[in-house]
């Protein structure tokens, strides 16, 4: 019982199943804003096209797990048994390899029954296309950016803009500035939050020397860059507001300042040398993003 929930902690550990869920919610952003401009939603494009981006998510995560895991005869070695004795409970190197096949060739299936239906236009192959390229530079060699201290920002690129764009693209065949007003500030959140998750282990990773966006800027610029972030998300969502962003989608989003302000007075009070409450920090980092990406959406669909 005890190697069996060891195991699926490892499986969790790398398939991040709350990113993957936030891989629904921005998928979902995107198609609603062609619903919302009064576009109707093809529901066969829909799924497809979220089967492509949730395989593509997996396979970088698993991707990024081969590449970092010591190979299997040294893994056996080293998680042999716990500190109390009992057997480890541990993923071989090579199943992540085939598991990240697998879910390539998922997404290579999907793209195929998208092309073949001869609905998808020249647009969306390029979406995909880049895609599945921020898969490869953010886990393959040479480039490795996930290693490098630079997933963040792949992340935010795949999650954030362009898997959003993909869902629209798919519904309409074109892009609408609309998507850049809601997902900009996202992206800024999503920076921020990498960061404040990356704050409490950043002399860990420095010891071990281990990678992060924390630690590629050094902590003190690293805090200062999260209260940039988190402010620049309300700038450019008041920005978008004076552009001509809908009044019924912005209050919605409007709504996460006090949870976005609280995450900058946390980290403006580590700063200041008072006791980091880690776990707090990194709830308030997660809820402005999540909060501010779930009410987008459902304001996109409600209406």
């Amino acid at each position: 019982m005890q190697q069996s929930s060891g195991f699926l902690s490892a499986v969790v550990q790398v398939t991040r199943p709350v990113y993957l869920l936030g891989g629904f919610v921005l998928y979902a952003l995107g198609a609603g804003v062609a619903r919302f401009l009064g576009q109707p939603v093809f529901w066969d494009l829909y799924w497809l096209g979220q089967v492509c981006v949730t395989m593509l998510q997996l396979s970088g995560y698993l991707l990024e797990a081969y590449f970092t895991s010591p190979p299997d005869e040294i893994a056996r070695q080293t998680h042999r048994v716990k500190e109390d004795g009992s057997p480890a409970a541990f993923i071989l190197r090579s199943t992540y390899l085939m598991a990240a096949a697998s879910t390539l060739t998922a997404a290579a299936v999907a793209t195929f029954v998208l092309i073949s239906g001869g609905r998808v236009n020249e647009m969306s192959l390029v979406f995909l296309g880049v895609l599945l390229a921020l898969v490869i530079a953010y886990a393959v060699p040479p480039l490795e950016l996930a290693r490098k201290g630079f997933g963040a920002i792949i992340q935010a690129a795949f999650l954030v803009n362009v898997v959003p764009a993909l869902a629209y693209v798919l519904q309409t065949g074109e892009l609408h500035r609309l998507l850049g007003m809601l997902t900009f500030p996202l992206v800024a959140l999503y920076l921020a939050m990498a960061l404040a998750f990356s704050l409490p282990s950043y002399y860990n990773d420095l010891k071990h020397n281990r990678r992060s966006l924390m630690v590629n800027t050094g902590w003190q610029r690293g805090m200062v860059m999260h209260n940039v972030m988190v402010l620049t998300a309300y700038f450019l969502l008041s920005l978008a507001m004076a552009l001509g962003l809908p009044w019924s989608l912005a209050w919605p989003a409007m709504l996460t300042m006090p949870v976005g302000l609280y995450q900058l007075l946390q980290m403006w009070q580590i700063g200041q040398g008072a006791k980091p409450r880690w776990r707090i920090l990194r709830l308030t980092a997660a809820a402005s993003l999540g909060l501010m990406a779930y009410l987008m959406t459902f304001s996109l669909w409600v209406r």
